[in-house]
């Protein structure tokens, strides 16, 4: 049985463009042993169709009257995908287009909240470093702040989901979350990438534009995932193991781990979550749902996929916010394609059991 959330409503006029001329932010899970959501939007003519519904809700009778070609179009796949869906005598694009008018518009409004954000939670950010300090990891500072606390656990507590943040759902689907398309791209945009540790759990990196590429092939084309998950079982590691390590700076020269290793329950953990749930709380504060429906063109019942495309704005004008105070400042690793200094690589990273 198919279950539908109606979500779009007024969505702003735009011009078609080509996928190569969109950026994109998949908030998602998916099946990997199927095509990712990406990967069906690519194929064929779905980008073009997607990207029509979006501009405008119609008929698919309608559409090849207004001379669409479908012959490149896998329109039962979408439909399946919950990527289109009917609503109202109509069909409509689940996955959101946002122009440089609207974007320009959320970014206003995620610098309001982050600059706000950054003032609520001020003792908790204070707390948060001298908890960093007496761990004696403030060089890991960067990742910690926003992977760990602002990209990690402050989603949780906004109550977002990629089930909750799924604009159409269908039995059929392989995938779940949101998946949106825009333009402009922010500048000094950063993320973060998780890597399985084998069963111990993971490596997590924060990482920039520029630096993407690298961070990816430093830990896992090396033999540094591969360390690291010696390191958690207690097994000795080989000497290529260490070469790579000392090389990125993953271990000193006396053989001692560098990155931050975190269970849960440790101090930084436990601050880290004060602090996300004092995040998560000025946001709720401050986070106005009709005004962010209107600008991206969503119903406001998808609460969650709002709050997904502003927090991810948010995201980036807190890190700059950060840096411009003196508070947690951008490595500049995280700035380039390729560090002179390798070593500096280990400072974007921890480790999450």
């Amino acid at each position: 049985m198919r279950k539908l959330l109606l979500a779009v409503a007024f969505a702003p006029l735009i011009a078609f463009a080509a996928i190569e001329d969109w950026n994109y932010t998949p908030y998602v899970s998916y099946n990997t042993y199927k095509p990712s959501p990406f990967a069906i939007i690519r194929q064929g003519g779905n980008f073009r169709l997607l990207q029509t519904l979006w501009e405008k809700p119609q008929s698919l009778k309608n559409l090849e009257k207004s001379g669409f070609d479908f012959s490149d179009v896998d329109t039962v796949l979408l439909l399946n995908q919950g990527m289109i869906y009917p609503s109202d005598g109509k069909y409509r694009s689940a996955v959101p287009f946002i122009d440089s008018v609207a974007i320009a518009d959320i970014r206003e409004k995620a610098r309001f909240l982050a600059q706000n954000i950054v003032e609520d939670t001020r003792p908790e950010m204070n707390s948060f470093m001298a908890t960093l300090d007496a761990a004696g990891v403030c060089e890991s500072a960067f990742p910690l702040v926003h992977s760990l606390v602002f990209d990690g656990i402050t989603w949780d507590h906004l109550d977002v989901s990629h089930e909750s943040a799924t604009i159409c759902q269908t039995d059929s689907m392989s995938w779940n979350g949101l998946f949106y398309f825009f333009r402009p791209e922010a500048p000094d945009i950063y993320g973060t990438n998780g890597i399985s540790l084998g069963d111990k759990g993971f490596l997590k990196f924060s990482w920039g534009d520029s630096s993407n590429a690298y961070l990816c092939t430093a830990f896992i084309k090396t033999n540094i995932r591969r360390a690291l998950i010696n390191y958690l079982n207690g097994e000795e590691l080989t000497p290529e193991m260490v070469r790579d390590c000392e090389e990125y700076g993953v271990i000193d020269e006396n053989g001692k781990l560098r990155l931050p290793v975190l269970d849960g329950t440790d101090a930084i953990s436990l601050s880290a979550d004060l602090w996300a749930k004092a995040v998560a709380s000025s946001f709720m504060r401050h986070f106005n749902v009709g005004d962010i429906a209107a600008a991206v063109g969503l119903s406001p019942e998808n609460e969650a996929a709002l709050k997904v495309i502003l927090y991810h704005e948010v995201l980036f004008e807190v890190d700059r916010i950060l840096d411009e105070q003196g508070h947690v400042k951008l490595p500049e690793i995280l700035k380039v394609a390729a560090p002179e200094d390798k070593k500096a690589t280990a400072t974007v990273a921890y480790i999450k059991l």
